[in-house]
């Protein structure tokens, strides 16, 4: 039986529950990492709209850190985000490989695209 409190199956189909993923990182960071791994799985949302979320939070993110610093600055803090989250898990005990094989395809993605738009003019504040 599914615990969609505690222990919902769009979180659970992998080796490592996605919180332990999440709630090691900001929550902008936290929800791409969420969204790219449920992605297709929850109930009521596709593939493409769970991934068009994940984008919109590392977009976020990207703006934020490009305003108090640079374009440039968001994007690297991005990867080195994203490849903090598939060190940890090549770190866990589990075998991992398909989980952060598959993190890594849709990070990537996510990354590509982010880095190919325009940086949105928004207040950070």
């Amino acid at each position: 039986m599914s615990d969609n409190v505690n222990h919902p199956t769009h979180y659970t189909q992998w080796p490592v529950e996605v919180i332990y993923l999440t709630e090691r990182e900001s929550f902008l960071i936290g929800n791409v990492i969420k969204y790219a791994l449920r992605a297709g799985v929850k109930d009521g949302a596709t593939y493409g709209e769970d991934m068009a979320k994940a984008r919109w939070y590392a977009r976020r993110y990207v703006n934020n850190v490009a305003a108090h610093d640079s374009r440039q600055a968001g994007l690297s803090s991005l990867q080195t985000h994203f490849a903090d989250a598939t060190a940890y898990l090549t770190a866990r005990q589990e075998d991992t490989t398909g989980m952060r094989e598959c993190l890594q395809d849709r990070l990537a993605a996510i990354y590509n695209q982010v880095k190919k738009e325009p940086r949105e003019a928004w207040d950070a504040t």
